[in-house]
């Protein structure tokens, strides 16, 4: 595990989807729902004071060649809805994704790579500037180049956790 990686104490789960995730050559958006109860403390958030970090992950990444991701992040509703892609998160690299996605010849692994990004600093902006008490967040990830035909990266899981520093 990085040093920039949730550790998952204390703090937790945020938000995650619900469905497997499929990365195609248009790009895919998720939307994570955002519990009522969630969204006070993560409004409170947005203050740069506040106590801990949040963080994308993105866990079961499996597809066939290296690829890199472009990650965007938006609330709904929210004031930029009429853009196309939200605020620009960071990018993940996906180096050696075909051979983590293949299992060993003992049948272990193959089950794909893992990836953080620390959000703190994007989501603390989309707080101050929500237009109304924000419902999910849209997650919307794209592969930075045109990649082969037929080319996909498949997503087991993305979530929001919360890091606390104290």
């Amino acid at each position: 595990m990085g040093t920039n990686e949730p550790t998952g104490q204390p703090g937790g789960l945020v938000c995650a989807s619900v469905a497997l995730v499929n990365v195609t050559a248009a790009g895919v958006d998720v939307s994570l729902p955002l519990a009522p109860e969630m969204v006070g403390a993560l409004m409170g958030y947005g203050d740069p004071r506040s106590d801990g970090a949040l963080y994308l992950r993105l866990e079961g990444i499996v597809g066939q060649e290296p690829a890199n991701l472009s990650v965007h992040l938006d609330l709904a509703p929210s004031k930029s809805s009429g853009a196309a892609t939200g605020l620009h998160a960071g990018v993940i690299g996906l180096f050696g994704v075909g051979q983590a996605s293949k299992p060993d010849r003992h049948g272990e692994g193959g089950s794909g790579l893992a990836c953080s990004l620390d959000v703190s600093r994007i989501l603390r902006q989309l707080w101050r500037e929500a237009a109304s008490t924000p419902t999910s967040l849209r997650v919307r990830l794209a592969f930075t180049r045109a990649m082969r035909p037929g080319a996909q990266v498949r997503i087991g899981r993305v979530t929001l956790l919360h890091r606390s520093t104290t």
